[in-house]
């Protein structure tokens, strides 16, 4: 085994880990307290994104859909990265196999995002409501490489956002 209960590694990352979060807030400081935790976390982060949706849906096409998308990507990430890192380093299958299926519910989740075409559309508009201003297409620019650039939402975004650029000053 990689880390048993007495290897330095796991102190540590537990001295770490109370260190960061000293009021017991569970593992990472997501409240994760036992396995099933990160199921339901995965859940509570799936509801939330789909507020901030509904946000995005119903903001105007400018910077703040831009705000709302990273506050999205930070919910599902925040979520995501501590599953995946409990199931690569955890020793007891339990906690591996919650944490697995976390992973597996966030990542199918997140394809649905990523080819949602409401997202993409108003993202789309926002783009091209702000492309004339270069601060603004500097904050889009610096978002899209923050976010996930394998998104298809933002590659097409990107894209189109390019393309109209491409157009407009030929």
């Amino acid at each position: 085994r990689l880390l048993s209960p007495n290897c330095r590694g796991v102190k540590l990352l537990h001295q770490l880990s109370t260190a960061i979060h000293p009021r017991g807030n569970g593992l990472f400081g997501l409240g994760i307290h036992r396995p099933q935790c990160f199921v339901d976390r995965a859940a509570d982060a799936r509801h939330r994104c789909q507020s901030l949706i509904a946000q995005i849906l119903a903001s105007p096409a400018d910077a703040s859909v831009v705000q709302l998308m990273d506050d999205m990507s930070d919910e599902l990430c925040r979520t995501y990265d501590a599953a995946e890192a409990c199931r690569n380093i955890h020793m007891d299958q339990e906690w591996k196999r919650a944490a697995t299926k976390a992973c597996v519910d966030l990542g199918a989740y997140i394809a649905e995002v990523n080819n949602h075409s409401g997202i993409y559309s108003k993202l789309s508009s926002a783009m091209s409501n702000y492309q004339h201003t270069a601060n603004s297409t500097q904050a889009f620019s610096a978002e899209s490489s923050s976010s996930e650039k394998g998104s298809i939402v933002w590659s097409r975004a990107l894209d189109t956002h390019d393309a109209s650029s491409s157009s407009s000053s030929s």
